[in-house]
């Protein structure tokens, strides 16, 4: 055997043993990771970066077995699952964030455009070994490719090898779907999004479309708001209704109001959310609240982001409240004092990263501001009762 790059060959090709080393060291990885609680976000980072790094590496020269991508997968989903029910579809979870996804790692989609992109690296090069090798194999499929052949073209294989004749094929299907996209010079994570439409219901794009996903998820939020807000966009909070379907309640009733509880239900209609919004929309009047209410539109601002992700999600904390209490929990004050810890808490924290003048760029607001290094929140309703 002879070892290349970190890539072990063998006579018969890429040793097998190279595939099951990796799988058990993105294991062991992911073992570790576990004893940890991490936000979505940073499960995703963890999971692309640092579990599946050398498996991008390796992807660029030679594809993985399918047994090893179905352990991986396996790994990876139940990590950032938390070893619990997947809620959403596994081609939804890879799509970008503005889409309604994380751009989890898809490793049985990625590793084939990665070994497409370096093939037509190679043919599209400059005459040499690896080029001659590569219009070799390909044969007869050069003109599928979009390459040129040599003005005195040697011999070339009847049948493409399984790994071009993969290759070649996704070239036809990204073709097919964006024949405007460069192969070579799409980022890999674009080429797979495009590779993904096809597994996304109908349904799902209808849903993804209609929520702001980069607003309502975004980085400047603190992790648990953005797992809240991208549950409730997909609707799979553990609602009365969603609950009464899979055996575990025995009712669909709010604990608050006794109508029908649903994702929506929870943290805009019930009485307790409509009481609640209303004195948000009194106080922080000129943000747009009206609108996200009514739309579910969010306005630009960082701040207002904030204040939606961390209202909906102190609605969804009371109302969790009130179901373990087996009893209802109408009272207003409570809540606001929550939502404006939850504002404050975030806030604070970012002025000590960020330095005032950075977090005064960042998150100017009119009812926001910084006195003695302290934050200054203007609540009207807390403020003046």
């Amino acid at each position: 055997s002879v070892t290349i790059l970190g890539v072990t060959y063998r006579s018969s090709g890429v040793s097998a043993d190279m595939w099951t080393r990796l799988a058990c060291d993105i294991e062991e990885k992911v073992d570790r990771a576990r004893t940890y609680a991490l936000p979505l976000a940073e499960r995703r980072y963890l999971a692309y970066s640092v579990f599946c790094g050398r498996l991008w590496y390796l992807a660029q020269a030679v594809l993985p077995p399918t047994r090893f991508i179905r352990r991986v997968k396996s790994a990876l989903f139940s990590f950032f699952w938390s070893e619990k029910t997947e809620l959403v579809t596994r081609p939804v979870v890879c799509l970008p964030r503005e889409r309604g996804g994380w751009g989890f790692p898809c490793v049985d989609i990625a590793p084939t455009v990665l070994q497409l992109k370096t093939m037509l690296k190679i043919l599209r090069d400059e005459p040499g070994p690896a080029r001659s090798l590569a219009l070799y194999f390909v044969g007869h499929s050069r003109r599928d490719l979009g390459v040129e052949s040599p003005s005195s073209p040697g011999p070339c294989a009847e049948t493409p090898p399984p790994d071009y004749r993969r290759a070649i094929q996704l070239f036809k299907r990204l073709e097919e779907r964006a024949p405007q996209l460069d192969v070579v010079e799409t980022p890999t994570a674009r080429l797979t999004e495009v590779l993904l439409e096809p597994q996304i219901s109908a349904t799902q794009v209808e849903l993804g479309d209609s929520f702001s996903w980069s607003r309502l998820t975004s980085s400047y939020l603190p992790g648990h708001l953005r797992d809240f807000e991208w549950q409730r966009g997909w609707g799979v909070l553990p609602s009365k209704d969603r609950l009464l379907r899979w055996g575990v309640s025995r009712t669909d009733e709010c604990p608050n109001c006794g109508n029908r509880e649903t994702n929506v239900h929870a943290v805009k209609e019930c009485v307790v959310a409509r009481t609640f919004w209303r004195v948000i929309r009194t106080s922080f009047h000129g943000l747009g609240v009206g609108l996200y209410l009514l739309r579910g539109r969010c306005p630009p601002g960082v701040f207002v982001r904030l204040l939606f992700a961390a209202a909906g999600y102190v609605l969804w904390r009371n109302r969790c409240c009130a179901v373990r209490q087996a009893r209802r929990s109408r009272a207003l004050w409570p809540l606001l004092w929550r939502l404006r810890r939850e504002l404050v808490g975030h806030l604070e924290e970012q002025l000590f990263f960020l330095g005032e003048q950075e977090f005064l760029r960042r998150w100017s607001c009119r009812y926001l501001s910084v006195r003695d290094s302290r934050i200054e929140l203007r609540f009207r309703y807390l403020d003046n009762p």
